[in-house]
């Protein structure tokens, strides 16, 4: 649900739950967030990525799953 609200804190909370989480597998996690009926910005889902893992993390992270992304 924070990812749905876009807030900027929320997106803070985020990062961090993908933090305590070590879940490194956003194209894992978009999945499951269709199946369950949610509506998310990957955009934003992608930026929590990037403030938990860093921004190098991000860019190799999108460029080796472009086509994927831009798929979804």
């Amino acid at each position: 649900m924070k990812l749905e609200s876009g807030r900027t804190q929320d997106i803070k909370d985020v990062s961090m739950i993908i933090t305590s989480e070590k879940n490194a597998q956003p194209l894992d996690l978009i999945e499951q967030l269709k199946e369950m009926g949610f509506t998310i910005d990957i955009l934003t889902l992608l930026e929590a990525y990037g403030m938990a893992h860093g921004m190098d993390w991000l860019m190799a992270f999108y460029y080796e799953n472009e086509e994927h992304l831009l798929n979804l």
